[in-house]
């Protein structure tokens, strides 16, 4: 844009003038490629916690469930970071349920109390999601900080150029490229407001599937010890956790085909 405004006013037209200016603009260029590696590296990173910290819960049960795959000697013992999901909370009352069971060689229908049988959807977690949101608000301020200071320092180097490269100061000039700045300050800012709607918008669906995911962990884990010991953890195509839910479902198929001798009963309670 700044080239074309001084071939359209006569200024800087020759060849030789036009290849130092764009080969000096290519060099700035390659001088800050390694910051924005950095940048991109740094924002990778992030974004790979926040998958771990989505799907932590789901790995913690799976690791539990291969742990105690050839026997029932160790408590399910969740750290105060994973205790706030709803199948973790309830999973302290399954496997000493399913432990006991396995023990006894029989497994009873049990009552799973008022607080989690009227449970009948996913349900909000707050401390979740206020964890969820500080990471993704830190993700927007990366991303649009990473925008709006390889742009700004691009075009600063830019005007630096630009009158490096003309014998005199021109003043229709400076007021071009200052407008220049103040259209791309414009364009960063709502470039950034839409940035930060695009990620509210995908954290709230990866919010929503991940609180599906977690209400069907606890609906098998509360049917299970409920009677009906054919519940499994059926997930949709698109769900995460699958291997998860897979190491899951088979140990239930271990427990009940090949540890335990009896099945006793189903029991359905109602919600207080």
């Amino acid at each position: 844009m700044t080239h074309i405004y001084f071939e359209s006013n006569g200024l800087m037209v020759s060849n030789d003038l036009r290849e130092a200016f764009f080969d000096s603009i290519l060099q700035e260029s390659l001088y800050m490629v390694p910051y924005a590696g950095v940048f991109m590296t740094a924002l990778f990173f992030l974004g790979h916690y926040i998958s771990h910290l989505l799907l932590r819960p789901f790995k913690f049960i799976s690791d539990y469930t291969l742990k105690i795959y050839q026997g029932p000697d160790q408590a399910f013992s969740p750290d105060y970071i994973s205790e706030f999901k709803l199948p973790i909370s309830f999973g302290v009352h399954f496997f000493e349920f399913l432990n006991q069971g396995r023990k006894n060689k029989t497994l009873s229908a049990t009552e799973v109390g008022s607080r989690y049988a009227r449970i009948n959807r996913p349900i909000f977690d707050s401390v979740f999601f206020i964890h969820y949101s500080l990471l993704l608000g830190l993700a927007c301020v990366i991303a649009s900080w990473g925008l709006y200071l390889f742009t700004v320092d691009m075009h600063a180097n830019i005007v630096e150029l630009s009158l490096k490269s003309l014998k005199q100061n021109n003043l229709s000039l400076v007021h071009f490229l200052n407008g220049q700045k103040e259209i791309l300050e414009t364009v960063i800012m709502f470039t950034s407001l839409l940035t930060v709607a695009c990620y509210a918008y995908i954290g709230k669906s990866i919010v929503e599937k991940v609180n599906g995911v977690s209400y069907n962990f606890f609906k098998t884990m509360r049917d299970f010890m409920q009677g009906n010991f054919s519940a499994r953890v059926v997930l949709r195509k698109n769900d995460p956790a699958h291997s998860y839910a897979n190491s899951f479902n088979t140990l239930l198929d271990h427990v009940v085909k090949d540890e335990v001798t009896k099945l006793e009963g189903k029991k359905k309670e109602k919600a207080a």
